[in-house]
């Protein structure tokens, strides 16, 4: 297969002496890495909900940064054999598969078993590459998936421990490492405190900087990845039990499935991160003596509403209010209308809520 790490950007390896030191890859999630600013993991979100894949599962998930890597760390233990953890990626500047459509099957290209096999969820955000961690005949390894061809491909990197020692793939692109607790609760055996997966790509392999936005979610599967389980991060706010075969997680799941890291700058906000799901803008922006412009766009028709309020969040103009389309909308704002003054513009579809301020001259 076409290999989605760039190989030839291993040559910047060396750039990391002037900036802050990433967490030490060892299969732990310590304490002292978490925080902010780069080189902390910040949380993309716990997981408390019950559990459906018994003692197995996600405590919680984790990204961060250095000069030259993207972390991303799960808190959490897979069954040997059972399950797989499988982490999602929306980079800039690739085009994968659009959010809110079945991700096909990525057929293994080596001929290994691979858990994207019979992976079709939707996701909510594009998806332009898949990170997995499974065992194998009890051997752990790790597995790639591309979804930036037509017919999307997976692979197996190559075999690591669960013990804590770093693998390293791809030459330096890629490296990881597991450490296995026997549950993810206290339910016996060695209880998972800090224990589960860390895993690194290379910055310049995605071929991201400073300002790029990078789109993450993580969840469990099972060993060929057509069958979800209840635990994926940001977890929803209602319970699900498992989610079995292609769920569609922009209508079957509340809440928003994904989270955006700024490289250089940490984790957005969940409703900053719907404003850019959405492309939800407003221009002009101030505005003086003319319309403004309301644009924004849906990959699938939802119930939802646009108003304006001001920032006493008094309610000033409605939109749209009933069943948005699907596709690019614009709908005009008659922003002569208003007194001079600050206003608050607010797309709402379910529980996701993007909003703009809009000052009116």
């Amino acid at each position: 297969m076409k290999r989605f790490f760039t190989l030839g950007a291993l040559g910047l390896l060396s750039a990391s002496a002037a900036f802050a030191q990433g967490p030490t890859l060892d299969g732990r999630i310590l304490a002292s890495e978490i925080g902010t600013g780069v080189g902390k993991y910040q949380s993309l979100g716990q997981f408390t909900n019950p559990r459906g894949f018994g003692h197995w599962g996600i405590k919680e998930a984790f990204v961060a940064e250095d000069a030259n890597y993207l972390y991303v760390a799960i808190n959490g233990t897979v069954e040997p054999n059972g399950n797989s953890f499988q982490i999602f990626f929306d980079v800039p500047g690739f085009t994968g598969k659009p959010r809110c459509e079945a991700l096909p099957p990525a057929p293994s290209a080596s001929g290994d078993a691979t858990s994207f096999m019979s992976m079709t969820a939707a996701l909510e955000m594009e998806t332009d590459a898949g990170v997995a961690f499974r065992y194998n005949g009890g051997v752990p390894q790790l597995e790639l998936a591309d979804y930036r061809q037509p017919t999307p491909v997976s692979q197996v990197l190559g075999t690591m421990t669960d013990d804590g020692a770093v693998a390293i793939f791809l030459g330096g692109a890629a490296k990881a490492a597991y450490v296995k607790a026997d549950s993810v609760s206290l339910l016996g055996g060695t209880a998972n405190t800090n224990q589960g997966l860390e895993f690194a790509v290379l910055k310049a392999a995605y071929q991201i900087a400073n300002g790029n936005r990078v789109n993450l979610f993580v969840l469990m599967n099972n060993g060929d990845g057509g069958y979800l389980s209840t635990d994926f991060v940001p977890q929803s706010v209602t319970p699900s039990g498992n989610l079995g075969t292609g769920p569609d997680f922009c209508l079957d799941v509340d809440g928003t499935q994904f989270r955006t890291y700024v490289i250089g700058q940490g984790l957005l906000g969940l409703k900053k991160a719907d404003a850019a799901t959405f492309s939800f803008t407003v221009s002009p922006n101030p505005v003086a003596g003319q319309d403004a412009s309301v644009n924004f766009s849906l990959a699938k028709a939802a119930a939802g509403s646009v108003i304006v309020t001001d920032l006493l969040g008094r309610q000033v103009a409605v939109l749209a209010n009933g069943t948005l389309p699907a596709g690019d909308q614009r709908l005009t704002l008659k922003a002569a209308s208003l007194a001079a003054g600050q206003y608050i513009v607010k797309l709402q579809l379910g529980d996701k809520v993007a909003t703009r301020k809009l000052a009116v001259q």
